[in-house]
């Protein structure tokens, strides 16, 4: 069994998370102990497999301002996307990857590319062990300002054994 191999529970599952921070608050969960709640797995302001496609925008149907998790690879192979047409000006966003799952694989490394209006501006990667979260950039809009996520180190922004207890694998 290899990362990249294609089925059901057959390579690693990696979960990209998209978050409108402005409103992702409250969630009453603080995964990695800072004392403040998290945004990942808040709804409906995170945009992940379970919240596919939630209303961040206004409620006019024919407004194309609402994220959607366009791909959810779930075997490895990746990779896993989230489309947002309109951003919303005055916006920050948080982009984040969870290791749900090895299937038995162990650490494997993790690949973000951040693109704007079509052509990519980042790139970035992690090593990461079993449900790791990775919070890997925030996104000012409209400035499209990318700023890595760090921790106190200036190192790379990773909870080990983060798990939400709405989410059990």
């Amino acid at each position: 069994m290899r990362e990249t191999d294609v089925g059901a529970e057959v390579g690693t599952d990696m979960d990209l998370h998209f978050v409108h921070a402005k409103y992702a608050v409250g969630s009453g969960f603080d995964g990695d102990g800072d004392g403040q709640d998290d945004p990942w797995y808040n709804q409906p302001f995170d945009c992940f497999w379970f919240n596919k496609h939630p209303n961040w925008g206004t409620f006019d149907p024919t407004a194309n301002d609402d994220p959607s998790l366009a791909l959810d690879d779930t075997d490895g192979a990746g990779p896993e996307v989230v489309l947002l047409a309109v951003p919303q000006n005055g916006a920050k966003y948080l982009i984040g990857a969870h290791y749900w799952s090895d299937h038995g694989l162990g650490e494997t490394r993790a690949r973000v590319r951040v693109f704007i209006y079509g052509a990519p501006v980042h790139t970035a990667e992690h090593d990461l062990g079993l449900r790791d979260f990775w919070c890997v950039v925030s996104v000012d809009w409209p400035s499209a300002t990318i700023t890595p996520c760090v921790d106190a180190d200036g190192e790379p922004n990773v909870t080990q054994a983060y798990q939400n207890p709405y989410f059990s694998p």
